[in-house]
């Protein structure tokens, strides 16, 4: 083979190799080493630091919003739990207000009642059973008086405790969004991420590619140079 030849191809075999060796650190940057050629079917290279963190970004983003969809859930429960409170709590105030009106409406009787049976026997002739009568009259005034505001207070507790169970709704209606847009921006970031993930192992896979291609053709030099000598 011709010196001049010769050392012409080995300047051009030189200047390959410092190119691929510039190359190789680059790629050692952001990757550890090199996989083998998929036709022997070794295993995949493994990930850079940066694919690394971005693979823990995106587990750390699935693990926050699988507890956000947990917590949505239960305040989804909470709600209609509270619901179902509401409604028992309304319809007990509304069967204690109905038992006020009946207690009011026999007390309102029996006054009337007892003033009619008054009336009447301050007419009629002098009865000795009068007082005792009158007295029972009385008491049983007394009674449905009594079991009227017993009522009522009962009516009034049942009101109470039905604000009460309406503002916690409202409460955890309003977590529940909350939770909910959350949950929404995770699920936006984990997309975000994933997207990313992908490029980044694109843009690693089309280095390796570039990378394979080099070394072929510096293999194929070197064959070739050898041949010619």
């Amino acid at each position: 083979m011709d010196p001049e030849a010769g050392a012409e191809l080995d300047a051009r075999l030189e200047a390959l190799a410092n190119r691929v060796a510039a190359a190789k650190r680059r790629l050692g940057a952001t990757w550890t080493e090199p996989p083998a050629p998929p036709h022997h079917g070794s295993p995949a290279q493994a990930p850079t630091a940066e694919l690394q963190a971005l693979q823990a970004k995106l587990q750390a983003a699935e693990s926050s919003a699988s507890l956000q969809a947990q917590r949505c859930s239960a305040l989804e429960d909470r709600v209609a739990e509270l619901e179902a409170a509401l409604v028992g709590a309304r319809d007990q105030r509304a069967r204690a207000e109905a038992k006020a009106e009946t207690a009011r409406s026999e007390a309102d009787r029996a006054l009337d009642l007892l003033e009619t049976h008054k009336h009447e026997l301050t007419k009629a002739a002098p009865d000795p059973t009068f007082t005792e009568v009158f007295q029972s009259k009385l008491l049983e005034i007394d009674r449905l008086v009594s079991e009227r505001d017993a009522l009522r207070r009962s009516s009034d507790e049942w009101r109470t405790k039905a604000r009460t169970v309406t503002r916690e709704r409202d409460e955890s209606t309003l977590a529940l969004a909350r939770t909910e847009s959350q949950l929404q921006e995770l699920r936006d970031r984990d997309a975000a991420t994933k997207r990313k993930l992908d490029e980044l192992e694109k843009r690693v896979s089309d280095q390796q590619k570039q990378l394979e291609v080099a070394e072929r053709r510096a293999k194929h030099l070197r064959q070739h140079i050898g041949a010619a000598r």
